[in-house]
């Protein structure tokens, strides 16, 4: 049976997958000559069922159905990128470093990270596999409960999708990340620790944060 490290605050609820990273998965795409490293990966996998255990101990089944996030992501919302589920820890949103594609199988990322130093101490720790975990962030609007057999199963229908994590604290064994080396157009930023831009940024995640306080009370 698989360990769950699933956590659940009101209607909020988090799930954590394991990233496999792999050297030999380092690509270099030529893009006008700058050398950019991207995390990708798959941070969610829909149709299949994963035993998990809820606050009270008792195990469950659970998968998310293939279209549970096409609504969420269709309506234009910005969606985090944190570490361990830590909004004081923000790397970025879809709005400048994310990018998330579904696809049969799951919900799909690209991180490219920002080059502050908390950024690329992250990615040397994917790297060495400290971090070998990725997490969402979510709210449950819809779902199927059904028994088999005196067992549990339930069904994700639709979700509201706030944030994606990288932790290392994996639960599912079918996710995966890589790193990949890009060439990119823009001129990559000089190391910086501008706490002007960090202080924007996390003031957006603070919003962010209250409007899902809100939803969630």
């Amino acid at each position: 049976m698989t360990q769950s490290n699933n956590a659940v605050v009101t209607n909020c609820e988090k799930r954590m997958f394991p990233l496999k990273v792999e050297a030999a998965s380092i690509e270099t795409r030529a893009v006008n000559g700058q050398s950019v490293e991207v995390l990708v990966g798959r941070a969610a996998v829909f149709d299949e069922f994963t035993p998990l255990r809820d606050r009270w101990g008792d195990v469950f089944n659970e998968r998310f159905a293939a279209g549970c996030m096409s609504k969420t992501l269709g309506d234009g919302h910005k969606v985090m990128i944190l570490y361990n589920h830590d909004w004081t820890c923000l790397l970025g949103s879809t709005a400048d470093v994310i990018t998330l594609t579904l696809k049969s199988d799951g919900l799909y990322f690209e991180y490219t990270p920002k080059n502050f130093e908390f950024d690329r101490r992250i990615v040397d720790l994917v790297r060495s596999g400290t971090i070998d975990g990725c997490s969402i962030g979510y709210r449950v609007t819809d779902h199927d409960w059904e028994e088999k057999d005196g067992s549990w199963f339930r069904t994700v229908t639709e979700i509201e999708l706030y944030e994606i994590s990288l932790t290392p604290i994996p639960a599912y064994e079918q996710t995966s990340v890589d790193i990949e080396v890009r060439k990119d157009a823009q001129k990559p930023e000089p190391p910086t620790d501008d706490a002007e831009e960090r202080s924007k940024i996390l003031s957006e995640a603070n919003a962010l944060l209250s409007q899902i306080q809100e939803v969630t009370k």
